[in-house]
């Protein structure tokens, strides 16, 4: 399996931002000679999105790919990623997402490649 950078970004900020969900969206085959890739992040505290930032900048410096982070407020994610995904702009990866926000994508048939964890009997 081949590392693309929107996979290189997702798997960095995964370790980095333990704890939250991210998700990609966008095109299943990013173009390799894509050195931009854009980020929201339902994170819009200001000591939160200085230290993604700070992680942002780290992963520029290691992989010349640019990042450009987008802060959403939880409260307009739903019609912020319907809107988006019916213009078809939607972004690489999508950051610090709540179970309400995985609902919201899920309900916008924005997760094709998720399948649930749980088997019928409710065991992993």
């Amino acid at each position: 399996m081949s590392f693309t950078p929107m996979r290189t970004l997702a798997a960095a900020l995964i370790m980095a931002l333990a704890g939250t969900t991210l998700l990609a969206c966008g095109a299943d085959e990013p173009d390799s000679n894509d050195k931009k890739i854009t980020v929201w992040s339902l994170e819009d505290v200001a000591d939160r999105v200085t230290a993604t930032r700070a992680i942002i900048a780290d992963f520029t410096a290691s992989t010349g790919i640019q990042v450009e982070l987008v802060t959403v407020n939880e409260d307009q994610f739903p019609a912020l990623i319907a809107s988006s995904a019916a213009a078809g702009e939607l972004p690489d990866v999508v950051g610090s997402v709540s179970l309400a926000g995985v609902r919201t994508l899920a309900g916008n048939e924005l997760l094709p490649g998720c399948r649930p964890v749980l088997r019928p009997s409710g065991r992993g």
